[in-house]
């Protein structure tokens, strides 16, 4: 019964291992790819998508500025039309020169990307329609959240029978512990993995849902230090309880001494008197 308890134990803290990975992974992505941060990340790297062949829109850039500030001598907008794509870039932009120009542009169209509406599934869309940019979607925020939310649920659920299956219900805190340290080292391998790619727009693309793994691994590492630290405080009071135990044995081992002793010396002090008492009445 022992074996096969412990065989479980092996393998549930596998599986929440497993589940622990993808959990990360899918916190990562859904972080990542959040409106705000991933916003703020294309704007980072917009000068890469423009100009170093990740364009989102196929144009010249510079005869673009040019024919952007003649039109703005009669007009208040310059119109550009490509594909999907419709954005309409103020004159007083194209006046502060080609950076304004850029960053409005990349803001524009990837609210359009971002908040584009897809007739199909997330995965149906990479499957059927080929559209990359659904990776950089609504859509695809929504879909890997779901896949994190799916897996924090597993991930409880395990730790739920890990606590039911081990022999003593604190060591699930410390293997658990352990676990989610491992897994939050893992999770800040991906920095040293974006290190190796020498070209810096793939890196940069690549960085975009990946821009949060420092952020998690520092919450994973809290997490799986903080179990450690509950595991070693519950190992002190237990000690602490023994301790405290073993000296109310002694004193309640003393205390029935005293006792016994008190009754003993009650008895004889008695005796003696009786003693006493029967000498006297001898004599008369």
């Amino acid at each position: 019964m022992g074996f096969i308890r412990t065989s479980m134990a092996v393998i549930v803290s596998t599986l929440l291992f497993i589940s622990l990975i993808f959990l990360s992974v899918f916190s990562v992505l859904s972080w990542s790819s959040s409106h705000y941060v991933l916003k703020n990340q294309v704007n980072s790297y917009s000068q890469d998508l423009i100009l170093n062949g990740g364009n989102v829109i196929d144009f010249n850039l510079d005869q673009t500025i040019l024919e952007m500030q003649e039109n703005c001598i009669t007009q208040t907008n310059y119109i550009i039309n490509e594909g999907d794509i419709h954005v309409e870039v103020p004159c007083n932009v194209v006046n502060n020169g080609k950076d304004a120009v850029i960053n409005y542009i990349v803001n524009d169209v990837f609210e359009q990307i971002y908040y584009k509406n897809y007739s199909c599934d997330f995965l149906k869309c990479l499957q059927t329609q080929k559209d990359p940019f659904v990776l950089v979607s609504e859509k695809s925020h929504l879909f890997v959240r779901s896949l994190l939310y799916t897996f924090l649920i597993i991930s409880i659920i395990l730790f739920l029978l890990l606590i039911l299956l081990v022999k003593k219900k604190s060591n699930s805190l410390i293997i658990t512990g352990i676990l989610i340290i491992i897994v939050s080292l893992i999770i800040k391998g991906v920095d040293f993995i974006l290190v190796l790619f020498s070209q810096p727009l793939l890196k940069g693309i690549i960085s975009l849902f990946f821009s949060k793994s420092h952020s998690v691994f520092l919450i994973f590492l809290i997490i799986g230090c903080l179990l450690f630290f509950i595991w070693i405080l519950i190992k002190v009071l237990k000690l602490e309880i023994k301790i405290a135990e073993k000296f109310s044995k002694k004193d309640k081992k003393t205390t029935s001494e005293n006792s016994v002793r008190k009754i003993v010396r009650d008895e004889i002090k008695e005796e003696m008197k009786n003693n006493k008492k029967n000498q006297k009445k001898k004599s008369k």
